[in-house]
């Protein structure tokens, strides 16, 4: 009887962590299975254009990890002020990462995608889009760390809730912005980059509301991002979190060589393998681990 409780406690856990998990990417599948009536070109143009996405999504992961790891040990030990700290250093860590790449594929996307294809027609739709996928990306670090802190505080529905909403918010202004409702004529794949950015900023302020209720409920000390971090505690962060993101950017950088070669191989073949890609990258299996 007492294994079966513990059972149910695990799954209880890690079920809603891994779906949330899962939840990160499939936004990029609902875009590309969406704007698939579109053509084979628009359909090749999403699944590269969403290719930066997923290799900053990869990084953060590395970084949220790191968060998770030092909010649980605080959270355990009572030590509810010292959760800030960690957040504080997840976040400075977070926007070392997304700011640049974030500003690279948002002024200048169409170099970008000329390393993946060569088709004129797939850049100049990719560069669209790219453009204001950029605009998530920010969204997406707030999400992650966010996410990783309220999990490892014991509060695994609301990250997992909040997906869901994204998810709806995504399908059905896709639906709107992309074919277009009445007298509104849709804007295509630049409809569907604009709410998945609508969808994200969604679900992060979900996530702050929150995060700021756990932090009055714990009576923690608000999160200074821009104050300086104990030598301890970035000595401690740097010995955790390194090897996770290292770790990532190594799964990661081969997913690209893989996106550059089918990229390189022709429009029609990008496509065809396009709607695998994120279930490839997707983070659902390590959440299971």
């Amino acid at each position: 009887m007492k294994e079966s409780v513990n059972y149910k406690s695990i799954i209880a856990v890690a079920l809603p962590v891994a779906l949330q998990s899962l939840i990160q990417t499939s936004l990029g599948v609902i875009d590309q299975m969406m704007v698939s009536r579109l053509g084979g070109t628009v359909i090749a143009a999403a699944g590269l254009a969403t290719h930066p996405f997923t290799i900053l999504l990869f990084l953060l992961l590395g970084v949220s990890g790191g968060t998770g790891i030092f909010v649980a040990q605080y959270f355990g030990n009572g030590q509810y002020n010292r959760i800030s700290d960690a957040v504080k250093v997840s976040y400075q860590y977070g926007l070392l990462i997304t700011l640049p790449i974030m500003f690279f594929a948002g002024l200048a996307p169409g170099f970008i995608l000329q390393f993946f294809t060569n088709d004129p027609e797939v850049i100049a739709a990719g560069t669209e889009y790219l453009k204001i996928i950029s605009l998530t990306f920010l969204p997406l670090m707030v999400i992650l760390i966010k996410s990783s802190a309220l999990k490892a505080c014991k509060n695994v529905k609301l990250p997992f809730v909040a997906g869901v909403v994204a998810v709806i918010v995504n399908t059905g202004l896709n639906y709107v912005f992309i074919y277009g409702l009445g007298s509104f004529v849709g804007w295509g794949l630049k409809g569907a980059a604009l709410a998945t950015l609508i969808a994200r900023l969604t679900e992060a302020l979900i996530l702050f509301a929150g995060y700021f209720h756990m932090k009055r409920t714990l009576e923690m000390a608000p999160v200074q991002i821009f104050s300086k971090a104990s030598a301890l505690m970035l000595k401690d962060y740097k010995a955790v979190t390194g090897p996770l993101i290292l770790g990532e950017l190594v799964f990661i950088t081969s997913i690209t060589f893989y996106t550059i070669l089918y990229g390189k191989m022709g429009t029609v073949e990008m496509a065809a393998v396009t709607v695998l890609v994120p279930f490839r990258t997707s983070p659902l299996v390590y959440s299971l681990v």
